[in-house]
């Protein structure tokens, strides 16, 4: 269906009755426009927090990580000393090969972060360039 044609009256009502429902869908578009722009603010906005969340998050786990070396470290230091244990019992290799995945995982989750950066700050930044 093809475009309505106004029909020409005398007294100019098809004229008034065009610029109002024009008036009208102009002030539709602002307000769509307007929330668009919201919400956009919004997601970036909540984009930025998550990211400081993030690094926050991934310096707990470093800090963290390095506590349990430590306490390994005083464990096996306590252990080896004469308490009359035998380190084969106690299956401390299993234990530290453990915290030798929990190293690679968070070498691989460091690394994708990282991809992901990148990406998003091409797509905020408009693409390649």
């Amino acid at each position: 269906m093809g475009p309505r044609k106004n029909s020409q009256s005398g007294n100019g009502n098809g004229d008034n009755e065009y610029l109002s429902r024009r008036a009208r869908n102009n002030e539709a578009v602002k307000r769509s426009r307007e929330k668009a722009r919201q919400r956009a603010q919004e997601t970036h906005t909540r984009v930025t927090k998550l990211k400081t969340e993030n690094e926050m998050l991934e310096e707990r786990i470093k800090l963290l990580s390095k506590e349990l070396t430590f306490l390994k470290d005083i464990f096996m230091a306590h252990a080896g000393s004469s308490h009359g244990l035998c380190l084969d019992d106690l299956d401390i290799k299993n234990l530290l090969n453990d915290d030798e995945d929990d190293q690679f995982n968070n070498d691989k989750k460091d690394q994708m972060s990282s991809n992901y950066s990148e990406t998003s700050n091409q797509s905020q930044s408009g693409g390649l360039s």
